[in-house]
């Protein structure tokens, strides 16, 4: 008698799936810079729903297909949906993404491929959970998943999972539940719509056990616990017993000197940045390491004439740059006398008269106000928007004839390589341990920033120590804690590169923020960004000769915002190799800028000129991402692309032969799937435990009959047709 589950029962375990799924999307927002989460909420509603209606599978793929693209073209994309425009855009995403992926370099992800990942990710989700909820009526693992989940980022993370655990309780018994009670109707063969032909005979009184079983669990009192917070504990554990922790709140502190100790969340709203696109916000940098923290060098102040910033963190000549403009806002409550902005900023417009500025030599641009130092409300930023040459930047034998064409001044190396005497020699030691096995520049840096995410560091607010008087900062982390913040993070990594010679240094500011609305201006769409006192953050600068200072971030759990192209750089003309040598950084930069109009012109003119050549270079990419994706299909389909072929070949041509690599490949699927024979077993044996696997008894036949071809020296085939029979059946079996 064959049971089957009605689809209204087996659609309520699925629900329950989802709103279990649910569970690990709510802490995402809080615990990442993820912004506009309600619409993956919508799209894995979405998901869920078509998989849940048993559409055929071309309709529910092109539906989840489409409403990604429309969530992608939603976030990141311009302009008119499927144009050539949007096309071109989205292969060069791909192509450049393919690329980072074989080259391992996982950090330089944007946005839009992350936000692509993570819809593809609930795409799959919808699908296992019905398989796994429906199908095969297989819930625990998934819940003890859920719970395991849900636990760590409550103790770890600001993410608190109080109700979130009761929901999870809640959801999960009602599962297990129903789903038991499927298993022993269909195991007892009891027809299901007799044994319920009333529903509520069974529901409410398993709803009215949860109910109350939570609502008790809620409210009676309960043991004390034993750990009043485990991550005291561990600490304790470790040998830190918190003595001197500081407990401080977030923010954007001018006093930079003793760093370490713990802080307070604090989401008070700090400045509103209308924008175009989502940046890091610079305010300073400090190149002074003591030991326990960061100072600036002492140098002249410069005024900034007419608000035209003097300074620039790259160099136009290797670095692409989009001019665009930004409108800050700071919150009423917030003072800050230096003005927060982003990379390659050119010129200031405040919103009131009488503002003054002045460049202190740290790339800060302190602000005065009727000769008070006290910040202003609301400015404007004209700024170049950066591009990096990622190409460039891994031409170690490039930038070595740049440092040789315009060799550094001895004072600009000393600042940026500048360490304490006292430096603990095994934070050395593990620098140069690190980059050992690399030769080139950028790989160097690229091993130090990596090494944070592989080597047990942890990303922690709470418990975190100041150092002892005898104890360097650098240190304690690297070697004893190895549990801090983004300054803990980048502090590091700025020492362990001086300590390898390479200017770097520490930077201060504030992340992107959260996009909470958007406008219009001038017929083009901003985004409006509010940044918090959680936004602080600090990061890590590094100079590349005659590029200039490029952005890395170590620091867990954060992206880099940068901009990276594959594009083919500019080379360097001969009045360039002739420049004198350096005596301050601003002149050159100045020099460089009055060189840069004329190459960009050049280059428009030549695009005018020629717009087919540079159409056909991107439509090029299309066939080389298709060869790809095809290429990668067949790898991954290799077994079955193989087995089919077989198939064929014995149908075609029946002989020895060709039963031989017939039974051979067999063996080969066996070997694939985990049941590999064992070197003691012979054949007989072999073919016994399998049938035995499979409940059935083709492998026992196959090897009888592989025997006599192969023992008793048989040149003819006798039971073809029993060979296909039973060899389709076990393949089956083994791919199914």
């Amino acid at each position: 008698m064959n049971v089957e589950t009605p689809r209204w029962y087996t659609s309520i375990l699925y629900v329950f799936g989802f709103f279990l799924f649910l569970e690990w999307l709510y802490p995402v927002k809080q615990i990442t810079d993820t912004a506009q989460m309600y619409i993956f909420f919508i799209y894995t509603a979405f998901c869920f729903g078509i998989t849940l209606i048993r559409l055929p599978f071309i309709i529910s793929f092109t539906l989840k297909g489409i409403g990604a693209i429309l969530i992608m073209h939603h976030l990141f994309f311009e302009g008119p949906l499927l144009s050539i425009t949007w096309f071109i855009q989205l292969v060069e995403e791909l192509f450049y993404h393919f690329t980072l992926i074989f080259n391992q370099d996982w950090s330089y992800f944007t946005p839009l491929f992350r936000s692509f990942l993570f819809l593809l990710l609930i795409w799959l989700m919808s699908h296992f959970i019905y398989y796994w909820f429906v199908h095969l009526k297989h819930l625990f693992l998934f819940i003890i998943l859920t719970f395991v989940y849900v636990g760590v980022l409550d103790t770890f993370t600001p993410y608190d999972a109080g109700f979130a655990m009761v929901r999870i309780f809640a959801f999960s018994l009602f599962a297990l539940g129903m789903s038991h009670l499927a298993k022993e109707l269909k195991r007892e063969q009891i027809n299901f719509s007799n044994a319920c032909n009333s529903k509520w005979m069974w529901i409410l009184p398993l709803f009215l056990f949860i109910t109350f079983s939570a609502v008790i669990g809620y409210f009676a009192p309960k043991w004390e616990a034993s750990w009043d917070d485990p991550v005291p504990y561990l600490i304790e554990v470790t040998g830190f017993n918190g003595k001197d922790k500081v407990i401080k709140k977030v923010g954007l502190g001018e006093d930079d000197t003793r760093l370490g100790g713990s802080f307070e969340e604090d989401y008070t709203p700090v400045f509103q940045a209308i924008a175009k696109e989502e940046q890091y916000w610079r305010v300073e940098t400090k190149d002074v390491y003591t030991g326990k923290g960061w100072k600036k060098t002492a140098t002249p102040e410069d005024e900034l004439v007419d608000g035209k910033v003097r300074f620039s963190t790259f160099d136009k000549m290797y670095v692409e740059a989009r001019p665009l403009e930004v409108e800050i806002e700071m919150e009423e409550d917030t003072n800050i006398p230096k003005l927060i902005y982003p990379y390659g900023v050119k010129e200031v417009v405040p919103d009131e008269a009488g503002v003054h500025f002045f460049e202190d030599g740290s790339d800060a641009i302190r602000v005065e106000k009727e000769n008070e130092k006290e910040g202003i409300n609301k400015y404007q930023l004209k700024y170049d928007h950066p591009s990096y040459p990622y190409e460039l930047l891994q031409d170690d034998t490039r930038l070595k004839e740049f440092a040789e064409s315009a060799p550094l001044d001895s004072g600009f190396i000393s600042q940026n390589t500048q360490l304490p005497d006292n430096i603990p020699s095994r934070v050395r030691e593990l620098a140069t341990e690190i980059t050992t096995e690399y030769e080139s520049y950028y790989d160097k840096i690229k091993a130090v920033e990596q090494y944070f995410n592989q080597n047990g560091f942890i990303y922690q607010t709470s418990n975190i120590p100041v150092p002892d008087e005898e104890q360097d900062y650098v240190d304690q982390f690297l070697f004893d804690t190895k549990k801090g913040y983004c300054d803990n993070y980048s502090t590091s990594m700025v020492v362990m590169l001086r300590s390898l010679g390479i200017p770097s240094r520490w930077v201060k500011g504030f992340t992107g923020g959260e996009k909470v609305d958007t406008v219009t201006k001038d017929d083009e769409i901003y985004s409006v960004f509010q940044v918090t006192n959680m936004n602080a953050h600090s990061w890590v600068e590094v100079y590349f000769p005659k590029i200039g200072w490029i952005p890395f971030e170590p620091t867990q759990g954060f992206s880099n915002l940068a901009d990276f192209h594959a594009a083919e750089y500019l080379e360097e003309t001969d009045d360039l190799l002739e420049t004198p040598e350096q005596t301050e950084i601003d002149e050159q930069l100045e020099e460089k800028e009055e060189f840069v109009p004329e190459q960009k012109e050049e280059s428009s003119e030549e695009n005018k000129k020629d717009p087919i050549r540079k159409k056909n270079k991107y439509l090029f990419s299309i066939p080389i991402l298709m060869v790809m994706i095809i290429g990668f299909v067949m790898y991954y389909k290799r077994l079955t692309i193989h087995t089919k072929y077989i198939e064929k070949k014995w149908e075609n041509n029946q002989d020895v032969k060709t039963f031989q690599e017939l039974y051979h490949h067999l063996l080969k699927l066996l070997k694939q799937t985990g049941k590999e024979k064992e070197n003691q077993q012979t054949l007989r044996e072999y073919a016994k435990q399998v049938d035995l696997w499979y409940d059935t008894d083709a492998m026992e036949q196959l090897t009888t009959l592989y025997e006599q071809v192969l023992y008793r020296n048989e040149q003819v085939i006798h039971h073809p047709e029993e060979i296909t029979q039973l060899s389709k059946k076990l393949i089956n079996h083994i791919m199914g």
